[in-house]
């Protein structure tokens, strides 16, 4: 954030660094729509990737559903650093290219963080997918 004292109360951003996964952008920026707790913010971060992102989601640019900030390619710990500097939410999500979301994922986390003031940091469940349609979810946290 650029000033924390700006933030917009239990707003999220999330921040979604990307090197040519153009396809998987797409589905996992498109996770991110569907939440029922919706992202105030979607930054894209585009860390130099020879294929432009906005060719799988240059709809969604326009619409400004996503904000799409370009740098030189220095990884993804960069791509995130530079996102969440131009976020204005008072949570960021780290958020990777290729994976995507259960609808439910931000309303279950803002709650657990709104429950919990001086909570900087949380984590939720993950599934793992090894094969097409053979999902493996770790557990839940615990509330």
């Amino acid at each position: 954030m650029n000033d924390p004292g700006s933030a917009r109360p239990g707003s999220i951003a999330v921040i979604i660094p990307t090197y040519n996964h153009g396809a998987l952008l797409r589905a996992a920026v498109e996770s991110v729509l569907a939440q029922t707790r919706p992202a105030a913010e979607i930054i894209v971060v585009s860390d130099g990737a020879p294929a432009d992102p906005a060719q799988f989601i240059g709809d969604l640019i326009e619409s400004g559903a996503v904000q799409l900030l370009r740098q030189a390619n220095a990884g993804a710990p960069s791509a995130r650093h530079f996102g969440a500097q131009s976020a204005t939410s008072e949570y960021f999500i780290f958020f990777d290219d290729d994976d995507t979301l259960r609808p439910d994922a931000f309303a279950q986390l803002g709650a657990r963080l709104d429950r919990r003031p001086g909570i900087v940091a949380a984590a939720g469940a993950t599934c793992f997918i090894s094969r097409p349609g053979a999902p493996v979810w770790l557990p839940e946290p615990a509330p």
